[in-house]
């Protein structure tokens, strides 16, 4: 945790007011223990299925990098367009954000995610 003074002075003439604020870093993703390197996600939409090589990145543009067809439309994680059930590979991915809680909500225990918002680590 770091320790850093604030002024607020500049807000109110002639006063100057000091304030402690504690700075928390954000913990990494860490990478996957044993990850192979030729390790895969396995995925399916609309009853597609897809095999996206892992590589560090987000999802869905690593997988239309690697030329899939996954549909997507809005890449905000608002849309759900890009939702995909991923069948093989889930310890890879980023543990779900707060926007796939809330659009997917159940459908994450079923191993639904969104592919613009999941991240490959």
């Amino acid at each position: 945790m770091d320790n850093r003074k604030f002024t607020v002075g500049s807000l109110l003439p002639n006063q100057l007011n000091t304030d402690t604020a504690i700075i928390m870093k954000q913990p990494e993703d860490k990478q996957p223990e044993n990850v192979q390197e030729d390790a895969h996600i396995h995925l399916q939409q609309n009853q597609q299925t897809f095999r996206i090589k892992h590589v560090k990145g987000n999802l869905l543009n690593e997988a239309l990098k690697q030329d899939q067809a996954i549909n997507f439309k809005c890449r905000k994680g608002t849309c759900g367009v890009c939702t995909v059930k991923i069948t093989e590979g889930a310890l890879l991915l980023s543990p779900p954000n707060e926007k796939e809680q809330k659009k997917l909500q159940h459908a994450l225990t079923d191993g639904c995610r969104l592919a613009c918002q999941a991240n490959m680590l």
